[in-house]
Order: C-alpha cells, then structure tokens, then sequence
C-alpha cells in the first residue's frame, strides 16, 4: 500500500508498504506535470508550485495511488 500526506509546509510525505516506490507524477488543473524519480520506500517532495488542488499519482512496484491534494503555502 502507499500512503501520502501534505504537512503545513506543502511537502508531500509518501511512504510504501510492501512495494518499491518508483515515480512520482504532481500535476495542475490545467494539466501541466512535474516528473520525480523515487526509489525506496519513503519520499519527500517540496514541488515548486502554487497555490492550488492537484492531482498526485505514485507509482510503485506492485501498486498505483492517485490523490487529489491542496497546497496552500
């Protein structure tokens, strides 16, 4: 399983059980991505964005999560 968390300073948390963490897919409504390699089983991002809800997907080895999230700097 893959859980994610945003703390109160937009930096996304995301920690794998049981699957190897593999990329990391931000994107905005307007469908502009930024692309982050991962590997291991925990990832800390700060994106360089704004204000905004945004898709976030996680690939791992044996599993897929997508979120929506809020970022609110």
């Amino acid at each position: 399983s893959i859980q994610l968390y945003v703390t109160n300073q937009n930096e996304i948390n995301v920690t794998a059980n049981q699957t190897e963490l593999q990329a990391i897919y931000i994107s905005d409504m307007t469908g502009r991505t930024w692309h982050y390699d991962a590997s291991g089983t925990h990832v800390k991002i700060r994106p360089p964005v704004v204000n905004g809800v945004y898709t976030v997907r996680v690939i791992g080895s044996e599993t897929t999560r997508i979120e929506k999230v809020i970022l609110n700097k």
